[in-house]
């Protein structure tokens, strides 16, 4: 959803008259290469980095799917919905307020590698559960490798990684709301799936915990 808009962002660097932007072919500021040339393009394209892995999660995952169920038009509506308002609330705080210029190099580098680990916990993960089953089968199998080892929500355990990262580079009040949010969403997600593989499975392994490893 916020991909097209992300994708075009102006950047402030110092000032917010409409000189000051650094978009498309406008001119950049001089602030911006005084403020170093790596970090600038660290600030420049951060979000857009990791925004552009939204086209993937969008049209490439659901193509990968095989044998999946339905889904109830209700449930639909309402993450249509939902996807569409914070995709709104997100862009718009990205494209009117925030200003990088102050942004710490770990504030910028601890966002974006909590992001992309969390993302490919993610995908891996989604990877080892969607080839649990051979074509043809039905039965209900218990997920190994990668952080499965540790958790049963390890796709859940990723996806609250990847929105943590993005809140920590952004560091607005719409982003560490959707952290809050996913936490609160899918944690408890995480717990009800672990309860189950326990109770389906006699040789569930014991030290594997439902959502953060070691822990809980």
């Amino acid at each position: 959803m916020t991909f097209p808009v992300f994708h075009h962002r102006c950047v402030y660097f110092g000032g917010h008259s409409g000189s000051d932007r650094a978009c498309g072919g406008e001119r950049r500021l001089k602030s911006h290469y005084d403020y170093g040339n790596a970090l600038g393009d660290s600030i420049k394209t951060g979000p857009e980095q990791i925004v552009r892995t939204g086209p993937g999660l969008t049209f490439v995952f659901p193509l990968l799917i095989r044998g999946g169920k339905p889904t109830p038009l209700f449930p639909f509506v309402l993450a249509f919905i939902f996807c569409c308002l914070n995709g709104y609330l997100q862009s718009g705080y990205l494209l009117k307020y925030t200003d990088f210029s102050s942004a710490s190099t770990a504030r910028i580098v601890t966002g974006l590698t909590t992001f992309f680990v969390g993302m490919l916990i993610n995908v891996h993960s989604d990877h080892v559960l969607r080839n649990l089953r051979k074509p043809g089968e039905t039965t209900y199998k218990i997920p190994h490798g990668g952080m499965f080892k540790y958790v049963s929500g390890a796709n859940f355990f990723g996806e609250i990684v990847e929105w943590t990262g993005f809140a920590i580079l952004n560091w607005s009040v719409p982003t560490v709301a959707f952290a809050l949010f996913t936490m609160t969403n899918i944690g408890p997600r995480a717990v009800h799936h672990h309860r189950w593989y326990k109770e389906k499975f006699d040789d569930y392994p014991k030290n594997r915990k439902a959502l953060i490893p070691f822990i809980l």
